[in-house]
């Protein structure tokens, strides 16, 4: 369900309060189904003036928690700062969720004969 280029038609900023482990790792679960995983960034500070999140906070370095389909299901990171509040921007489209699913279960299908 992708457009002409292969992009996916929506892409929002959506606010993210991440849950974190003993060890201070971040988790943050992800916001709607059929994200692109190579369109994430995450921000830990926003420009409320501007009404975008601040290119200098931008996360480097996470890494991307997987549902049993392929689907991204949560993003973890490390900070040295605490973080109350992030800001998760993204491309994304619940029909490459479905075509995700699709494969999945075509896979297996063919993997159990």
């Amino acid at each position: 369900m992708t457009d002409d280029e292969g992009e996916l038609p929506y892409e929002k900023t959506f606010v993210a309060i991440p849950a974190t482990d003993r060890e201070g790792y971040y988790y943050i679960s992800a916001p709607v189904k059929g994200i692109k995983e190579n369109t994430i960034h995450l921000y830990a500070e926003y420009d409320m003036a501007l009404k975008q999140p601040k290119a200098s906070s931008e996360i480097f370095g996470f890494s991307i928690i997987r549902d049993e389909f392929g689907e991204v299901d949560k993003i973890g990171f490390s900070s040295s700062s605490e973080i109350r509040t992030g800001w998760m921007h993204c491309k994304y489209d619940p029909h490459f969720y479905y075509e995700q699913v699709i494969a999945a279960w075509e896979n297996r299908s063919i993997i159990d004969g």
